[in-house]
């Protein structure tokens, strides 16, 4: 299966295959990639799934044609965590993680920036720009050093300190802006377009980030003994995440791997939902927000000036059959906190933001026995430790002297 083309995603108009192409000649809208018919079988994807242990072990099935190419850090693999006895969360139909948090910087942003790398390695590109709440611009720096690639991260002035020392650790310049996320991913794009550099960004921009983010969809559908959730929880800023996953599962029923797709529900936080709301309104208009204001930072997405992002995840998210809800951020400090003490798994704000979308949904719509959920967590708390000390006290430690009488008096 190689890529041929790319196509836009919303009126359909092919282009040829090129990395510097990011929108629609016609209409400007963002692409898609497209493929040559490929032929696969079920038997052959079904025995590609079953030995892959990596993203690159689905090497055939991604736009890269040269495997020395390929830029592998071990991406993918990731753990699919099924819920303990006497888990709630669904209110009767089960709950699974999709741990993100394992990939090598700690987020999934590692799959759509794998493969953009690659596609700059391939094409011989020497610099790339992306704008990035943090997650990304870690995924992409490290990416990039492997790579032998520079790279340009432009982010928001109230980036975490700990993304900006792994950004800057990898060997990236980070350039800091006093605007928003919408704002520093408008001015890479510009940047990226006005210096003819490989444009990195992982919202719609780069057509071949949403080839990554299927793979996700690809390790599911094994994990699951190959039947299909019942709904997947995703949550998103602009929401390539939910788009790119939707297309691997497309794939699979395409090839006869399942016979049925999920709905694909997308999870915003309240403080910045412009796709939330176009949802709740009925309407296929979605409206840049302003002043954003939440502590699920990776998705604070106002989408301004590039709304179309939002429209095409609508229409993921209803043609799936789901839908795209909003959550509190006590909702999302709930869920952090619940991963952490009753999952085992460390999230920042926003990779928690699923696990409370799903307790939102089984408030408002519910779930039945047989239904299988999955939420992906998408990013790691050990980056954002300001998001962990709102559930977490260090400041009123005990502290005794070294002898074991103390210590039994301070074990509570």
């Amino acid at each position: 299966m190689r890529a041929s083309g790319l196509v836009c995603l919303d009126c359909g108009h092919a282009h040829e295959l090129d990395v510097l192409t990011y929108e629609c000649g016609r209409c400007g809208w963002p692409l898609g990639v497209t493929y040559a018919p490929d032929g696969i079988s079920s038997s052959t994807a079904r025995e590609v799934l079953i030995s892959a242990r990596h993203m690159w072990d689905f090497f055939d099935f991604l736009p890269v044609d040269r495997r020395d190419a390929v830029v592998d850090l071990g991406v993918g693999g990731t753990p699919l965590l099924e819920a303990s006895a006497g888990n709630d969360d669904a209110k009767g139909g089960k709950v699974f993680l999709k741990d993100e948090t394992i990939n090598p910087t700690g987020a999934f942003k590692d799959r759509p920036l794998s493969v953009i790398l690659s596609m700059a390695r391939q094409y011989s590109m020497k610099r790339v720009v992306t704008g990035s709440s943090g997650n990304a611009g870690v995924a992409l720096s490290a990416h990039a050093a492997r790579a032998g690639v520079e790279a340009i991260v432009v982010v928001p002035q109230n980036t975490s300190r700990e993304k900006l020392l792994a950004i800057k650790a990898f060997g990236a310049q980070v350039i800091q802006i006093s605007g928003t996320c919408s704002d520093a991913l408008s001015l890479a794009n510009n940047l990226s377009a006005k210096r003819k550099w490989l444009c990195a960004t992982t919202t719609y921009r780069n057509p071949f980030g949403l080839e990554g983010d299927k793979t996700i969809a690809y390790e599911l559908i094994r994990d699951l003994d190959f039947r299909a959730p019942s709904h997947v929880f995703v949550p998103i800023g602009s929401g390539p995440l939910l788009t790119g996953c939707y297309r691997g599962f497309q794939d699979l029923a395409r090839w006869g791997v399942i016979d049925q797709l999920p709905r694909m529900i997308g999870v915003q936080a309240e403080g910045c939902a412009p796709i939330a709301t176009a949802f709740e309104e009925r309407t296929e208009r979605v409206v840049a927000w302003k002043n954003s204001n939440t502590i699920a930072k990776g998705i604070a997405d106002e989408l301004e000036g590039y709304e179309f992002d939002g429209v095409l995840t609508l229409r993921t998210a209803r043609q799936s059959g789901g839908v795209v809800l909003s959550v509190s951020d006590h909702q999302i400090v709930e869920a952090q906190e619940s991963l952490a003490r009753s999952w085992g798994v460390l999230a920042e704000p926003t990779g928690a933001v699923g696990l409370a979308g799903v307790r939102q949904y089984a408030r408002t719509h519910g779930f039945s026995p047989a239904d299988r959920a999955v939420c992906i967590v998408t990013g790691s708390g050990f980056k954002d430790s300001a998001g962990l000390s709102r559930f977490v006290e260090t400041e009123k430690l005990p502290l005794v002297g070294p002898s074991l009488e103390e210590l039994e008096k301070a074990v509570v």
